[in-house]
């Protein structure tokens, strides 16, 4: 889905102003790459990629604003693996012969069904919208039932999101009636003896107008989550302001219908962040996000995880981009798939204005990690990749809709990226060290995991520049293990240093395509008496912190080999030094230091990234650590 807020600030020639206004209205209210998906004799401006889903070997693009004898109705590409490709196999445009249908604009598949909307349908109101049902017979997807909002409601925006599982689908029209007029609606619709029928129109039981209840749906078996992104909530600690931080409900089929269960607001929420402007559930799990969220910088975003325990869902965790820029309007879509979870930031900057990134995260028996951040190979400004995702156990699809496709704008390119070779970080560094020898300096690095990993190179600077130490090409020690989630002890001495002298060390890892990842570099002073020093194997051994991402503390622990002075602090990636931890004389032995993700003024810090900094004597070493409030 695409964030209108964001999408404001790209400025691309288009003539299809009504599309446009369309497709800037969803979001708020609402070598590793395996292949590219572009529309077979694609236009410009036809928007493929604004909505992707997948399940199994079928792949279903949206293109609403794919151009149909110049009437701009929209269409529907469908895929299917074959091999290790895929074919696009059919193209389905919009049904009836209105213009501007914006069809394709959402959609969902589950086995044999799927729900596509055209949200530009309307029979006496534009932008009121219809959704379609089909069903896959032989080899080819044909048309069954059609809908319109029950409710007749001018410009509802019926089918703004919808989502389908099993014999269940759900249809959002957050502008339709509810409690209150305009306060937003969703249709839940049940397929039953061979034909798709309503089966309840849920809203929310505090409903106001302007809530935006239903511009982002998700269903998993009989549970369905909702996002109200306009809707209030009101902090704790009354007589306070009600804030418009957006919430999210999730309802569960009962006996009688469908009844709320929950709803949820975030507890650190500030006015206009979006909360629930996109959202995702399978299982016990829920994850909604708030892409106008200012957790890191201005319209950042963040997303946040929840977890259904007995009957009540609670917070698990919240996600923010390990690099937060301002405008990246991370959590604009989200998607949930057993371990993985995948969210999208198309705001941000990193190979052009708006080119866009995804981030994935992997269960772990400790908790959720950060698995890789995602840019494609052959990104440019104003991709806005990350718009939009869809996930399954083994791939993960990913929209850039407004992608420049040979010199033909906003045509809109899907890619597809396999869950465990491609979103994954190549080498997870668990700790880097240096230790003063007799006349050498001993560095040593632990990797968590490693994915093609050719080896690594080592730099040095004593000055201004960084120079080659040694690399994989010319010492076997550094050469790499490929692909491996184990960990891995590796280490290398220099010992061309000189007494009296500091230096800069940095590690940097090749990959199978020749890329070049550099790590965080560390410092070394090697005294004067550094030829008197006896000869250790290691003055101190740092462990990587855990849990890492953490909430709300995290644990250091260190080993000395003899006494030594200690100092542990905390810094921000700005330099700038929070919080100390630990300082004096500590004997041989094991030693830990926990960090609350507070600092020396004990105020609580954002969610972020952070340097754990522990100086033993003259030895330095550096950690970086994931607070997620």
């Amino acid at each position: 889905m695409v964030n209108n807020e964001f999408l404001s600030m790209i400025k691309r020639p288009t003539r299809l102003t009504l599309i446009a206004l369309a497709v800037l209205s969803l979001l708020p209210f609402s070598h590793a790459l395996e292949l590219k998906l572009v529309a077979d004799g694609g236009e410009a401006t036809q928007l493929f990629g604004s909505s992707v889903a997948i399940d199994q070997n079928t792949i279903f693009v949206g293109a609403p604003g794919c151009c149909n004898d110049d009437q701009y109705r929209g269409a529907l590409h469908v895929f299917e693996r074959s091999g290790h490709t895929w074919l696009q196999v059919q193209k389905i445009e919009s049904p009836d012969e209105d213009s501007y249908d914006l069809f394709g604009y959402s959609l969902a598949t589950s086995g044999p069904h799927a729900i596509i909307s055209a949200q530009g349908d309307g029979i006496s109101n534009p932008l009121s919208g219809a959704i379609y049902f089909y069903e896959q017979q032989d080899d080819a997807w044909v048309p069954g039932a059609r809908f319109i909002s029950p409710q007749s409601m001018p410009r509802d925006k019926f089918g703004v999101a919808v989502d389908i599982d099993g014999s269940y689908a759900i249809v959002g029209a957050p502008q339709g009636g509810g409690r209150l007029p305009t306060c937003g609606s969703a249709c839940i619709y049940r397929y039953v003896d061979g034909e798709w029928q309503l089966d309840d129109v849920i809203y929310p039981t505090d409903g106001t107008p302007h809530d935006n209840f239903g511009c982002a749906v998700a269903i998993s078996g009989q549970q369905v989550v909702v996002g109200a992104a306009g809707s209030s909530a009101k902090p704790t600690g009354a007589p306070q302001k009600v804030k418009k931080t957006g919430s999210a409900y999730i309802y569960e089929r009962h006996k009688y219908g469908w009844r709320q269960v929950s709803k949820l607001s975030p507890v650190d929420g500030h006015a206009g962040n979006l909360f629930g402007c996109s959202v995702g559930i399978d299982g016990d799990y829920a994850i909604v996000g708030a892409c106008q969220d200012n957790v890191a910088d201005f319209h950042s975003g963040s997303a946040y995880l929840y977890k259904r325990v007995d009957s009540q869902w609670i917070d698990d965790i919240k996600f923010t981009a390990v690099d937060a820029d301002s405008g990246d309007f991370f959590g604009s879509a989200v998607a949930l798939y057993q371990d993985y979870i995948i969210i999208g930031a198309p705001g941000v900057d990193g190979f052009g204005k708006n080119s866009g990134a995804v981030y994935s995260y992997l269960r772990r028996d400790d908790g959720w990690a950060l698995r890789a951040r995602k840019t494609p190979y052959d990104a440019a400004r104003y991709d806005v990749f990350g718009a939009s995702l869809a996930l399954s156990d083994e791939l993960s699809v990913i929209g850039a809709p407004f992608k420049t496709v040979q010199e033909k704008p906003l045509q809109g390119v899907a890619y597809i990226y396999d869950n465990i070779q491609d979103l994954a970080l190549p080498v997870e560094l668990a700790s880097f060290s240096a230790t003063c020898q007799e006349n050498a300096v001993l560095l040593q690095w632990l990797t968590q995991s490693e994915r093609d990993n050719l080896g690594f190179i080592i730099e040095r600077k004593a000055d201004e520049q960084w120079h080659v130490l040694a690399s994989f090409q010319t010492h076997d020690e550094l050469r790499g293990r490929g692909s491996s989630s184990m960990p891995t002890y590796y280490e290398f001495l220099d010992d061309s240093v000189q007494a009296g002298t500091t230096y800069h060390y940095r590690l940097a890892d090749v990959n199978m395509n020749g890329l070049c990842s550099y790590h965080e570099p560390i410092t070394i002073r090697v005294s004067s008496g550094v030829a008197e020093t006896p000869l250790l194997l290691t003055t101190m051994h740092v462990y990587p912190a855990f849990p890492n991402p953490f909430n709300p503390e995290t644990v250091l622990r260190y080993e000395l080999h003899r006494a030594s002075f200690v100092a542990v602090d905390v810094f921000d990636l700005r330099g700038r030094r929070l919080r100390m931890l630990a300082a004096g004389l500590r004997q041989p032995g094991q030693h830990a230091v926990t960090w609350n993700g507070r600092n020396d003024a004990a105020e609580q810090l954002g969610s972020g990234v952070y340097l754990i900094r522990i100086r033993v004597d003259d030895v330095v070493t550096s950690q970086k650590v994931v607070l997620m409030q």
